[in-house]
């Protein structure tokens, strides 16, 4: 049996190729847009890569991700500068008022993703057990 001799991606390899492409460094320029006050506080890159970092691994707190982030080395190089947990939160806040931005952003990583890969999409298969072993479903859907 061949076994992969090839390293499955990092979770922070993928979050820093995300916050390097095209859409996530569009939507930083317009949040980036959206500051006013004389006050500049954290780059807006290093937000989203927390917000980024909290969904990839799961985190379902603030502290717990910005504790993750100081303690790893790697995921602070892609990051950037460590935010504390409260301007996490304000952060949160700023994405709730600007969901516009957000949802434009998801569209241009999702058109992104379909150029890419045009057969996205396309199959589909659905697991509705407990632990898959009855109820699979597959279809097709144009």
């Amino acid at each position: 049996m061949a076994v992969p001799k090839v390293p499955p991606p990092s979770a922070v390899g993928q979050l820093a190729q995300i916050l390097d492409s095209p859409e996530i460094a569009a939507f930083v320029s317009e949040l980036e847009e959206t500051r006013w006050t004389g006050r500049p506080g954290y780059p807006i890159r290093s937000m989203v890569g927390m917000a980024l970092a909290k969904s990839l691994y799961a985190i379902p707190t603030w502290t717990r991700t910005v504790r993750l982030a100081r303690e790893h080395a790697a995921l602070r190089e892609a990051i950037g500068d460590v935010p504390s947990e409260w301007a996490c939160y304000r952060f949160t806040r700023k994405l709730r008022e600007h969901g516009d931005m957000l949802a434009s952003c998801l569209d241009r990583v999702t058109a992104g993703l379909r150029a890419a890969n045009p057969d996205m999409g396309r199959d589909i298969a659905i697991d509705g057990s407990a632990r898959g072993r009855r109820g699979a479903v597959a279809g097709h859907f144009d």
